[in-house]
């Protein structure tokens, strides 16, 4: 028993005295490293590498906050130029719509006129079809007729050329008469539908 307690603390102090001397190499062999890494110069290699990474990450950042810069720049022109070409393309299509308007004008007040009946069928559906295929033209171009016969009188959409005295109630503020059609692009005017209103 004795002999056991003898060996175990033999081998405890050797191995104490092992990893103590263990210790002391690293110490000593880090600090001759430092010394050797000293002596080398490298010491102000290593503070050079660092500056210089320094002044790689301040660029690196300059150039990545200037590219974001020039990216949102980029997107906020291309938004004002769609935007500019769509009121673009909207002015052009309202003045030609507008040039063919007298022309619209003219097939409305012929084909409502009291003598169309008496034209020749023939040739009176030959311009039906003429004008049928001009209003379908326009229309696929987002044009849109303004004819608000028996409608409540808006004057948002409705010029009121002229008020008419009504019996009824129910006619007052309707639209009697439409004098002549407006028409829409797009859900803006182009010309407000001059109306009789009737009123009490």
């Amino acid at each position: 028993m004795v002999i056991w307690w003898y060996t175990f603390f033999a081998m405890s102090a050797k191995q104490v005295k092992k990893e103590t001397k263990k210790e002391t190499v690293d110490e000593v062999e880090i600090l001759e490293d430092a010394e050797f890494v000293e002596e080398l110069g490298y010491t102000n290699k290593i503070k050079e590498l660092h500056e210089k990474l320094k002044e790689c990450q301040a660029e690196k950042m300059e150039h990545l906050t200037g590219w974001q810069r020039s990216k949102a720049d980029y997107a906020n022109q291309s938004e004002e130029y769609a935007r500019l070409l769509g009121k673009a393309e909207c002015r052009a299509k309202i003045a030609c719509i507008e040039n063919i308007l007298p022309v619209l004008d003219s097939f409305a007040m012929a084909m409502d006129g009291s003598g169309w009946k008496d034209v020749d069928a023939i040739w009176r559906e030959g311009v039906e079809h003429i004008y049928r295929q001009l209003i379908g033209g326009l229309a696929s171009s987002g044009m849109k007729e303004i004819n608000p016969l028996h409608e409540e009188f808006d004057p948002m959409f409705h010029q009121a050329v002229e008020n008419k005295q009504v019996d009824e109630t129910t006619q007052a503020n309707k639209i009697l008469a439409v004098l002549q059609k407006g028409y829409l692009l797009d859900d803006q005017i182009i010309r407000p539908a001059r109306v009789i209103v009737g009123t009490i």
